[in-house]
């Protein structure tokens, strides 16, 4: 009995007491060592529609496109940050600013900041104007394709109610209905 409760205790001692200290240390060390885990690209509308937001302010402030987006760029996604960051120095290095618009236009995620940026340029538009407009744009189609979605919950939801409901319907108000009936007739 006392042994048993010797080994019990030594049990809970070496689960509930921290490790040693050079262990703690090598586990640290190693996790240190270890690369740190890919930042998760958040390309969302939301997101997007701040970059944009972002990049208008900087244009406010009076800076020139391609200095704003390389200001901007700090704050994007790793993915994003890449494309806004090769488009910043291809305009530093003197690039045909049409040229780096129809580049960006081409990703996905920033394309419409490039074709506003494009569109700004070929017609002498306020820039900050047109990027603003674009982030507009898409909280606008993220709102319409959320409210798409939730209308089509509400279909799909229908068919499986009906299937819960009408069974339950049936026990509660119509066979009580006809039993009530019958002992009525006989």
């Amino acid at each position: 009995m006392i042994l048993a409760a010797a080994v019990l205790a030594v049990a809970v001692a070496w689960l509930v007491l921290p490790a040693p200290a050079d262990d703690r240390c090598r586990r640290l060390a190693s996790e240190a060592t270890e690369s740190p885990a890919p930042e998760s690209v958040d390309t969302g509308p939301a997101r997007v529609a701040a970059i944009f937001d972002l990049m208008a302010a900087a244009l406010d402030a009076g800076l020139p496109p391609g200095q704003a987006l390389g200001a901007v760029a700090s704050a994007m996604p790793s993915g994003l940050r890449t494309q806004a960051q090769r488009a910043a120095a291809m305009l530093q290095l003197s690039a045909e600013p049409r040229t780096v618009w129809d580049l960006l236009a081409a990703d996905e995620a920033l394309g419409p900041l490039g074709r506003a940026l494009a569109r700004a340029d070929q017609s002498g538009a306020p820039v900050a104007e047109a990027v603003r407009v674009q982030a507009d744009e898409v909280r606008r189609s993220d709102r319409s394709e959320r409210l798409e979605r939730a209308r089509r919950v509400g279909v799909r939801t229908a068919a499986p109610l009906g299937l819960c409901f009408l069974p339950a319907f049936l026990l509660v108000a119509v066979v009580p209905t006809i039993i009530g009936l019958i002992g009525d007739v006989f």
